[in-house]
């Protein structure tokens, strides 16, 4: 605990030294890696979500055909522990098609890299070798560590060091606005495309984002031609360290062949355990976890203290 500490403190010196010396025109490479910090030193947590979504034809706000998804709502909880590479996740889904819903609940648990999983269509669990990597990929694990755009952040098919160079490689290229109310904003361009610019906000307190986007310009000009995602993230500091507790977004979508739409979305989050001396999973316990164990578990109450 001691050492989390320590590591949170080094982040918030960071933060002040870069507040204070920020001016437009400097890269905002290193209030990134403040952002990256704090989320490196996130090394484990149990956490709940409620994610809900809405679907709609791209420019307009009407519920799309019948025949498609028009709504949908998650809850979810995960345990992690980076260190131990061991994960329980589970998933409950809610999906409107139309005048009718369709409910699901799935869970995968990773530990020794072995998974097992199962779910209400298949509730007898299935046991096999899986890499850290494959299991957030396959499973479509939310990485809530790194939740600043949207909902769920998921890792490609890249490594977590990958992703981090190409970041790096980025906002090495970026600028940075300091207004007078302390507030910064960094915009860097895509690396493989002049048309796109990412737009990220910091609070000048926390540091912390604020808000993030994805605006489009028209290529070799700076003519802004529109906004394609946004998103604005609310943080808490728990233990020397922000943890999100909330974002709202939109961004484009793509459900089916040839079929594009706008999402709008909304997530709130709730902390059990986090950055602990050990982190408890339910089948420490000794007791068999299954179907209806994964039920209660992903279900909390709205009044529950975070820790």
């Amino acid at each position: 605990m001691v050492r989390l500490v320590t590591f949170g403190s080094c982040i918030s010196l960071v933060v002040l030294m870069n507040s204070q010396c920020l001016s437009q025109g400097e890269n905002g490479l290193s209030l990134m890696e403040a952002m990256w910090a704090n989320s490196d030193s996130i090394a484990n947590y149990d956490v709940s979500y409620k994610h809900w979504i809405g679907f709609y034809p791209a420019e307009e706000k009407k519920p799309i055909n019948l025949e498609h998804v028009s709504d949908c709502l998650t809850t979810g909880r995960i345990v992690v522990d980076r260190k131990a590479e061991r994960i329980l996740f589970v998933r409950e889904r809610v999906m409107k098609l139309g005048s009718r819903e369709e409910n699901s609940l799935f869970c995968a648990g990773l530990r020794k890299g072995l998974e097992t999983s199962f779910s209400d269509l298949d509730p007898y669990p299935v046991t096999s070798p899986r890499s850290l990597q494959r299991f957030y990929m396959v499973r479509e694990v939310p990485v809530v560590e790194r939740t600043v755009s949207w909902f769920p952040e998921l890792l490609s098919n890249q490594t977590l060091d990958q992703i981090r160079d190409n970041e790096k490689r980025t906002y090495e290229s970026s600028t940075v606005i300091r207004r007078q109310d302390g507030s910064s904003t960094v915009a860097a361009k895509f690396l493989n495309s002049s048309r796109y610019h990412y737009r990220i906000s910091f609070d000048p307190v926390s540091s912390m984002p604020t808000s993030h986007g994805i605006d489009e310009y028209l290529p070799g000009s700076n003519t802004f031609v529109k906004n394609v995602s946004s998103g604005n993230p609310r943080f808490e500091k728990s233990k020397e360290i922000y943890r999100i507790v909330s974002i709202e977004y939109n961004k484009p979508e793509s459900v089916a062949r040839n079929l594009r739409v706008e999402t709008v979305g909304t997530c709130v989050f709730t902390w059990h355990q986090f950055n602990e001396e050990k982190i408890h999973f339910p089948s420490d316990d000794g007791k068999v976890f299954g179907l209806q164990e994964a039920k209660k578990f992903v279900t909390f109450e709205e009044g529950e203290h975070s820790k």
